[in-house]
């Protein structure tokens, strides 16, 4: 990739605390700049390297994954990240969210809906009260969703975004103060204040100019002995080299009354542990400000953004999908309410005694049953008059007899009457006609009958 090697001093933000950052983790740097493109530079530093290199995200982007680091940290510069302290009662979230949005509102006096703020661990002074004080990281919203949507674009995932002052590792009772271009106050309960004067170097500055101690750190330090909770010490974190420190150290431990500790920030690319890489990691999640709306940055979300065309397309299937079903039902819906009209209609026209239509086939269906039972018809499927037709009928044609001048069916019993062509003939026929026919003749009359069985008789007419 297009990069340049260069010196820490060189970058800004620096790359301070390499050895506590431990050599697992690759150190991603956002620069302190209003607007993000293609074309932006910054800092990051790759777990095997020995220096930091600069350049686009896109080299960023190719050297992390070339070097198949560890996890990925973005910090932010400590000059775009707030830090305020307020009492937050152990309540429920959402109540918290609001008390936290008025404390933003009188600490900072802006706006709460154009920051987005966290709460981080409980302040390091102890409290008996039950609203214990918290430190919470606020940073400008709308500049903070461009910082996430520009690192969206094409780095991998990340496993935090998180202020600068994560990273060196503070004692209890001790601050540490990080010089050289970004330079902030981080006290042990993670409360951190940026810097703006700068400090110059010896050899770029005399000795009234070296001795100039920084507003900030004095008010800080004045602030924190008005509340009981001065530093026991300050370790002072520079790559600057041990002469310069020292000297530095020195006049500004006797301004201040308090002891400063040199600590160097540079070690070579394989000096740090697991254990301080673990420490350092976890410090960076606790203060993750990529949480709730912002959590884009995850993986998981990522690539949920880049199956967005394919999810809308399913959606809209499932919606045109929705949509044909809802029309077929309205269909079929219409169609069986023609149905229903008409089955209405038809029985209405049959049955124009009915009062009340409730339901058409059924009560057609009962009405028809009725008919049949008022005709002599069995309540089965098989009609009773016509199998005693088709009977007397077989008999009638073994006999020869002539066809019958009438049929009637009446209480279950069918009779024919034949008129032959005289007595003789009727005579002849009444003989060839037996049982279980019943035969009467009456000169040249012939009546004949055929009862039906009891059980299909019962109510026939």
């Amino acid at each position: 990739f297009s990069g340049r090697r260069c010196r820490l001093r060189d970058i800004s933000p620096p790359l301070l605390f390499l050895v506590q950052a431990s050599t697992l983790t690759c150190l991603l740097f956002i620069p302190d700049v209003d607007s993000f493109s293609d074309d932006t530079t910054l800092a990051w530093r790759l777990p095997a390297a020995q220096e930091p290199v600069t350049g686009t995200l896109a080299n960023a982007a190719l050297a992390i994954a070339q070097s198949k680091s560890g996890p990925v940290v973005a910090l932010l510069p400590s000059s775009r990240v707030t830090f305020i302290e307020t009492l937050l009662p152990p309540v429920a979230k959402a109540k918290r969210d609001a008390l936290l949005r008025f404390a933003i509102e009188d600490k900072l006096t802006i706006d709460p809906s154009t920051v987005h703020a966290i709460v981080l661990d409980a302040a390091g002074r102890k409290s008996t009260s039950a609203k214990p004080e918290h430190v919470v990281a606020a940073v400008d919203r709308e500049w903070f969703a461009a910082a996430i949507t520009w690192l969206n674009k094409t780095l991998p995932s990340i496993a935090a975004i998180a202020p600068l002052s994560v990273m060196p590792h503070v004692d209890e009772n001790e601050w540490a103060l990080a010089l050289d271009g970004d330079s902030f106050i981080v006290r042990d309960d993670g409360f951190a204040i940026s810097i703006d004067q700068p400090v110059a170097s010896p050899a770029e500055s005399t000795g009234s100019t070296l001795a100039a101690l920084p507003f900030t750190l004095s008010l800080a330090v004045s602030e924190a002995r008005k509340q009981e909770r001065a530093p026991q010490r300050i370790n002072l974190v520079t790559h600057r080299d041990s002469v310069a420190a020292a000297t530095i150290a020195e006049s500004w431990a006797n301004a201040l009354h308090l002891p400063i500790r040199v600590q160097s920030s540079i070690g070579t690319a394989g000096s740090a542990s697991s254990t301080a890489d673990s420490e350092f990691l976890g410090r960076a999640r606790r203060a993750n400000l990529a949480v709730g709306s912002f959590a884009a940055v995850s993986g998981a979300r990522r690539y949920g953004s880049a199956l967005k065309p394919a999810w809308i397309l399913g959606f809209v299937a499932f919606a045109i999908y929705l949509l044909g079903l809802s029309i077929d039902t309205w269909r079929l819906n219409r169609e069986a309410a023609k149905l229903q009209a008409q089955m209405r209609s038809v029985f209405m026209a049959s049955f124009p005694q009915a009062q009340v239509v409730i339901d058409a086939p059924l009560q057609m269906s009962r009405n028809l049953q009725g008919l049949k039972r008022e005709r002599g018809l069995a309540g089965g499927s098989e009609d009773p008059g016509r199998r005693l037709l088709n009977e007397l009928a077989e008999k009638l044609r073994t006999a020869n007899a002539p066809t019958p001048a009438s049929v009637q069916f009446n209480e279950g019993m069918l009779t024919a009457t034949i008129t032959a062509a005289n007595p003789v003939v009727a005579e002849a026929l009444e003989r060839t006609l037996g049982a279980p026919l019943r035969v009467t003749r009456d000169g040249a009359t012939v009546q004949v009958s055929l009862s039906a069985a009891p059980s299909s008789t019962a109510g026939a007419r």
